[in-house]
């Protein structure tokens, strides 16, 4: 999410990227242009910062990931009343990750018809791959068209730098042992 949010950034559309605390190393080299939002200062807990937020900054959009972000982000727009646009993007095969999970049927079940009930109330889905596309499109019955195929954004303009960098980590130092 990073990567794409500092991609929008590039084009000159500006992105809040909103998250419950920066507590993430993913969060520490943010370009100027990305505006962190840390819920926790908000208020404790996100069913109340989220809405409170959103009332305030009343973005055009919102680009959620993950099953739980994308539910809070929903239960947010509907409180606050705003009119933004809920974006999802699916960063796994649903499918195959619950049969992973090796739930009871009646588990599998719900957890099947949670995903189906947030996905269908997205204005907008992205899919990682065509395999998510078309796994999403089963769960949801939501037409394989309207569904957008964005691969991760993982090869990013400083990787060959970083890729040149040595490594400190006790793992890749020599030792005798491990």
């Amino acid at each position: 999410m990073v990567n794409l949010a500092r991609g929008i950034t590039t084009l000159g559309n500006p992105v809040d990227l909103v998250v419950r605390n920066a507590e993430n190393s993913y969060l520490i080299d943010l370009p100027p242009s990305l505006k962190l939002v840390e819920l926790d200062t908000i208020h404790p807990d996100v069913i109340t910062a989220a809405p409170i937020y959103l009332k305030d900054a009343r973005p055009r959009a919102i680009l959620a990931s993950k099953e739980e972000n994308s539910s809070i982000a929903i239960k947010a727009r509907e409180r606050s009343r705003i009119e933004s646009r809920i974006v999802i993007r699916v960063p796994v095969h649903l499918t195959g990750r619950l049969r992973q999970q090796k739930n009871g049927p009646l588990k599998t079940w719900k957890k099947w018809r949670k995903s189906r009930n947030i996905l269908k109330q997205a204005d907008s889905l992205i899919a990682v791959s065509s395999g998510v596309a078309s796994d999403i499109s089963e769960i949801t019955g939501i037409p394989l068209e309207k569904i957008h195929t964005i691969p991760n954004p993982v090869v990013t303009p400083d990787m060959k730098t970083l890729a040149g960098k040595s490594i400190e980590h006790d793992w890749f130092t020599p030792k005798d042992k491990p």
